[in-house]
């Protein structure tokens, strides 16, 4: 491709809007006992790109200076002012985990839960749903919507997901 096409495909360039239907759902990005806070910092990037801004930090097992570190600020990159705005929601003692989580989520209109595992792993309680057999809902009025994410190393579990509405599948490499 030469510079002038180049430039043309630029100038034609058209940002993602969001659909007029839309418009009133609030999304919170919930991620639940995190364990490194690279992590944190890659997922506030990926929502600065996806136009999400609610980030929190449930129950981290990362320790809380970690999570705004210069490296983890790194990982971020254009999400910094998300990383760095997020919640953090801390548990005394640890066993109060499930019972502060369901407090927690309350304050959403809808909860989804989301898992890498499917239909073969016997180990979960509820049926998953994959991304193309789902829809937002469309409602005239606002909808706060909470999505959790679970563990780098083990996901949500069974008492976690117990607390959603909805569980998505989104598949992953092994």
């Amino acid at each position: 491709m030469n510079k002038k096409q180049l430039f043309r495909q630029l100038d034609s360039f058209q940002e993602t809007r969001v659909n007029k239907n839309f418009k009133n759902l609030s999304f919170t990005i919930i991620l639940v006992q995190s364990e490194h806070s690279g992590n944190i910092g890659s997922v506030a990037r990926i929502m600065r790109n996806f136009e999400f801004y609610n980030l929190v930090v449930f129950n981290p097992i990362e320790r809380r200076e970690n999570l705004f570190s210069y490296e983890t600020q790194g990982f971020a990159m254009h999400g910094k002012d998300i990383l760095l705005n997020s919640e953090i929601i801390e548990v005394e003692p640890p066993k109060n985990h499930i019972s502060e989580l369901k407090n927690y989520l309350k304050k959403f209109d809808l909860i989804i839960a989301t898992t890498a595992s499917g239909m073969r792993f016997t180990n979960l309680r509820r049926l998953t749903i994959f991304p193309e057999d789902f829809s937002l809902p469309i409602s005239k009025n606002p909808l706060n919507i909470g999505i959790l994410f679970g563990k780098e190393s083990r996901g949500l579990t069974n008492e976690e997901i117990s607390l959603a509405d909805i569980l998505l599948r989104i598949p992953a490499s092994n």
